[in-house]
């Protein structure tokens, strides 16, 4: 029975390793320009949309990247303003994922 439960060990910590390699090859810094945001409340949970040129985005807190300031980085993202951003994840339409934006690195050009 210890060798079971060790192997099961073995096998979620393998996972969990194996989704945070996956999760951290995914950063990449762009530029967007922000077309509208939102704020998406289900059930309990809450969640941040930026809906840009490239692409919708999702803008949460992220314990594996150290970010617990989505609401503020909500806040300063402003509409038709373009940004350099790191993102990482996937998008993933048919069950509505989308890549997390973890910072705003630099505001490139103000509104028009």
């Amino acid at each position: 029975m210890r060798k079971f439960i060790a192997l099961i060990l073995f096998v979620i910590s393998c996972l969990i390793i194996v989704n945070i390699a996956f999760i951290k090859s995914t950063i990449e810094h762009v530029e967007i320009t922000v077309l509208d945001k939102e704020r998406i409340n289900k059930d309990s949970d809450s969640k941040y949309l930026v809906y840009t040129d490239l692409e919708p985005l999702e803008n949460t807190d992220s314990m594996l990247f150290l970010k617990f300031n989505s609401a503020d980085l909500q806040g300063q993202l402003q509409v038709g303003y373009t940004y350099e951003v790191t993102i990482v994840g996937w998008r993933i339409p048919f069950i509505s994922m989308f890549r997390n934006i973890i910072s705003i690195d630099s505001i490139v050009t103000d509104e028009k």
